[in-house]
């Protein structure tokens, strides 16, 4: 019975891809609009579209023949000697309610921008590193949050890594509060949104047939694309 299964057309895999794109631009819309419980959503779309875990379970990417191919990287230079927690697609600002952490494609700064090898992107470059001078690859972090926080699965226990991470605990950024000082919090969050924004770009580029151009409008196509 279990190996009783039909292979899936590669059209009906380039529509998976638009619906995909779809689900993670929505959800990338809701976030920016202040909806953070999003993220976990975003994080999913991420694992589907990027992620190839085991032999039998290929990242959709993978399935179109994908992997071979250059992704956008938006992330400041990481430097070795740098001392300090490092992230790399992430900027603050500060207004009327404080300091917070913002995905580059929301900052309202202009973006770092090469294309780099798929597999150099996903597991390989940092793009947050900690007070430890642990590095966290774009894979892990997507990972922690869809494999164990709401994304895909809830685990009953965190990753003690990704658990201060999240809370800001390992990553030394400090805001004031009306308790004092505390942890600033919402660095992963915006750090999978740019991951999300890199992905969708870099697929507009690569699939453009099979994008979804309709769920947010930062990602429209652009005036002179004409459908095959």
């Amino acid at each position: 019975m279990g190996r009783d299964r039909v292979a899936r057309t590669k059209e009906e895999t380039k529509e998976a891809l638009r619906v995909q794109t779809g689900f993670l631009a929505k959800s990338c819309k809701a976030y920016d609009e202040g909806d953070a419980d999003e993220v976990s959503r975003i994080a999913a779309s991420l694992r589907i579209l990027l992620n190839s875990s085991q032999a039998n379970s290929p990242s959709i990417i993978k399935q179109l023949g994908l992997v071979s191919s250059r992704f956008s990287n938006t992330a400041y230079q990481f430097r070795e000697r740098n001392l300090l927690p490092y992230t790399g697609l992430v900027g603050f600002r500060s207004d009327n309610s404080g300091v917070r952490p913002l995905a580059h494609c929301i900052n309202g700064i202009r973006q770092h921008e090469d294309r780099i090898p798929f597999a150099e992107w996903w597991s390989q470059q940092p793009v947050l590193s900690d007070t430890e001078q642990v590095r966290y690859s774009r894979m892990t972090l997507v990972g922690y949050v869809a494999n164990e926080d709401n994304g895909t699965h809830l685990d009953p226990f965190l990753t003690r890594a990704y658990a201060r991470l999240k809370s800001g605990e390992s990553l030394g950024w400090m805001i004031q509060t009306t308790q004092g000082a505390a942890p600033m919090t919402g660095i992963v969050m915006a750090t999978v949104r740019q991951i999300a924004h890199e992905t969708l770009a870099t697929l507009k580029r690569l699939a453009p047939d099979s994008f979804n151009y309709s769920a947010y409008a930062m990602y429209a196509a652009p005036p002179d694309y004409s459908p095959r």
